[in-house]
């Protein structure tokens, strides 16, 4: 049977990858919640633990574009397993340090740094790889079933997890942080490379030269594609004004909706909720409608959630509101992703993944601060207006490249399903 008719499953690879992509993302939700926990049992100091934040969000900003010109030079598969080998060593060595009693508080800014740095390098190589063991015409399923495993993981299992495990112990969520990195190595290190994977779209020979002329050559080769530059002005826009509520999320729960610590942590868990549908869906709609009608509808959709949000007094209807955001958001992350794995040649992966990844990590912060500054300016509700304003501006300002981008897009999955029949 071909893997035209036999989908996903009868891709070879892909169950490897879903397996450790599952296993991984469950630990990442716990120390998502775990690691501030164990900062502040180490410092009641709240620069501190700011700083801690930070120092997890800095390596993406200064080694995003490096760490895509190394996933294009280097073996992806032996990549994802070695970063993924070498984060368990470091929580193994964190579970040491707590059940010694020696952890101080410059060991675990190290820790945080160097686990930043490898996430940097396993979120490039993984969106890299993908396309080596997925024909471009599966891909945005692909992509919607490993959303929804992140989501699922990420979002909602690993930090439901990770406080009352703390509670238990210290060392015991990030022991179990330690086995899920091992085993998504295991699971990862059983794939063969993507050559024997998948014969018609083996690699071509990894870039020559130094790093500082790879980056070039992938930064140069993005910006003359002017629809693909219309993705990135976009990207940067939608982290600009889409992180902007976040940083006085805790007062619009609390001083808006007057919610509890119960009610605060529910209503933050409502979006990853209702992303783990559209991760399921997502893939279904670009089926049925196309990458244009998803890009343009999930952006629209996402913003115009945000009215109720600004307005309604309901927790009921807040609620359900933040709940449907996750589908437009989970479905703009596959398209987009999906027409960047389509269009872009197999050996610029790796770098052109960076620069995204670098203007989401560069405009996300920004956004959080000026988001600060409205709230003290405008009110806690008036940023999810101006926060819905600005990603729309940002997707009108560049609507012709986005639906040439789209087409584009469509026309290589449509000629790769040609390629797949029998």
């Amino acid at each position: 049977m071909s893997q035209g008719k036999s989908g996903l499953r009868g891709l070879r690879g892909f169950p490897e990858v879903m397996a450790a992509a599952g296993i991984s993302t469950i630990g990442d939700g716990i120390q998502l919640v775990t690691l501030p926990l164990l900062a502040a049992s180490l410092t009641t100091s709240p620069q501190a633990i700011a700083a801690l934040a930070a120092a997890g969000m800095l390596p993406a900003l200064i080694f995003a574009l490096p760490a895509g010109a190394l996933v294009d030079r280097i073996d992806r598969r032996r990549l994802l397993v070695i970063v993924d080998v070498v984060r368990a060593l470091i929580l193994a060595g964190l579970v040491l340090l707590l059940l010694s009693g020696r952890l101080v508080l410059w060991e675990l800014f190290v820790i945080t740094f160097v686990l930043g740095v490898c996430g940097v390098l396993f979120g490039t190589g993984s969106v890299a790889y993908l396309p080596s063991i997925v024909p471009k015409n599966k891909l945005a399923q692909a992509n919607g079933y490993l959303s929804t495993i992140t989501e699922l993981g990420n979002g909602v299992i690993g930090p439901a997890l990770g406080g009352p495990i703390f509670a238990i112990s210290k060392s015991l969520p990030f022991a179990i942080d330690a086995l899920s990195f091992a085993g998504s190595a295991y699971f990862l290190s059983r794939l063969a490379r993507s050559s024997e994977l998948a014969p018609a779209q083996t690699r071509a020979a990894p870039p020559a030269g130094s790093f500082g002329r790879q980056v070039a050559e992938g930064l140069g080769w993005l910006f003359r594609r002017r629809s693909l530059r219309s993705l990135v002005f976009v990207v940067a826009g939608w982290n600009l004004f889409g992180w902007m509520p976040e940083a006085t999320f805790i007062l619009y729960a609390t001083q808006e909706l007057q919610l509890g610590e119960v009610g605060y942590a529910l209503l933050f868990t409502t979006t990853s909720v209702g992303a783990v549908l559209g991760g399921l869906v997502s893939s279904r709609l670009i089926s049925r409608w196309g990458m244009q009608p998803v890009l343009y509808g999930s952006i629209g959709l996402y913003a115009l959630l945000m009215v109720p949000v600004a307005f309604s007094d309901s927790v009921v209807v807040v609620g359900v509101a933040f709940f449907a955001q996750g589908i437009p958001l989970v479905a703009w992350t596959v398209v987009s992703t999906t027409i960047r794995q389509a269009l872009v040649p197999d050996e610029l992966l790796g770098r052109v993944a960076s620069v995204f990844r670098l203007v989401a990590s560069g405009f996300s912060p920004l956004g959080m601060l000026a988001g600060g500054l409205l709230a003290g300016w405008l009110g806690l509700r008036a940023v999810y207006l101006v926060s819905a304003a600005g990603i729309v501006l940002f997707v009108v300002m560049n609507m012709r490249g986005l639906r040439i981008l789209a087409a584009e897009a469509e026309t290589e999955t449509r000629q790769a399903a040609h390629t797949e029949a029998p």
